[in-house]
């Protein structure tokens, strides 16, 4: 069995003047938004979705597998 997990946040506000590029999604406003191994180590243990799909999938012996590499 094979489950996929994503998650994203975002607000909007059309008022502000700030661009809302890719950059922005990631950590610290620069670069890529975090994938793989890093957003696994950063969600896993926290009270987020993210966090919550983690601990089920520890507690069922699932497998990792990444369908986006970046």
């Amino acid at each position: 069995m094979h489950i996929i997990i994503a998650q994203m946040s975002h607000e909007t506000n059309t008022y502000s003047p700030v661009i809302s590029d890719l950059a922005r999604f990631s950590p610290g406003g620069k670069g890529t938004p975090i994938a793989g191994d890093a957003a696994r180590e950063m969600f896993r243990g926290t009270a987020s979705c993210m966090g919550g799909y983690l601990m089920d999938k520890d507690a069922m012996h699932f497998s990792w597998i990444f369908t986006v590499p970046w």
